[in-house]
């Protein structure tokens, strides 16, 4: 059945099997398919699948798969599992305070479709580092010419990426969050957790 699904499906499949599964559909398929098939999963899924691969087929996949993806999910298998940078998506959506409502409704519609939670939109500096957040409500409801300055909310629950992801979870559980933000050392946002992951 598996192999009459198009990329598309395959990968929206493989995601929602149990863990045992997954690395053994993708083991059982030609190397430029599963390549293909991980490059369209969330990074967070992808690595999760190629973590459970032989050293020897997880590279083989990589050095097929796009740079930018094969990067994200390398670094991700940086970090120990169970750990909030083990279980994180690097797809975050951020904006600097200079930008207008407007600048970042536009962002949103044009270069934001593709990441995977846009609950909460983050506010970084010229280095990265986590400066805020705003709720999408907070974006809507203000007028189109307001500065993000003017609406961001700098008190921001945070995590480490080597944090235990029970601590995540309880983190998210104690303060209602839809999404956590992963930060190192320095402040520099690194990723969120997503409730759904922070569940699982």
């Amino acid at each position: 059945v598996f192999e009459h699904l198009d990329n598309v499906q395959a990968a929206e499949t493989i995601a929602s099997l149990e863990d045992e599964y997954q690395a053994d559909v993708i083991g059982d398929l030609g190397a430029q398919r599963a390549s293909d098939i991980l490059g369209l999963m969330d990074p967070d899924d992808a690595a999760d699948v190629i973590g459970d691969l032989s050293y020897d087929k997880a590279e083989r996949l990589l050095r097929l798969m796009g740079v930018q993806e094969s990067r994200m999910i390398r670094q991700l298998l940086g970090y120990k599992e169970k750990t909030a940078g083990g279980i994180m998506t690097p797809e975050v959506t951020t904006v600097d305070e200079d930008m207008t409502v407007q600048d970042v409704i536009d962002f949103l519609r044009r270069d934001a479709a593709e990441h995977e939670s846009i609950y909460y939109i983050y506010v970084v500096d010229d280095d990265g580092r986590l400066a805020g957040v705003i709720s999408l409500r907070d974006l809507i409801m203000s007028a189109p010419e307001t500065h993000i300055a003017e609406l961001v909310n700098r008190d921001v629950i945070r995590v480490l990426a080597d944090e235990d992801q029970e601590d995540v979870a309880e983190t998210m559980s104690k303060y209602d969050l839809l999404a956590l933000p992963v930060v190192d050392e320095t402040g520099k946002l690194l990723g969120i957790v997503t409730v759904d992951d922070a569940l699982e």
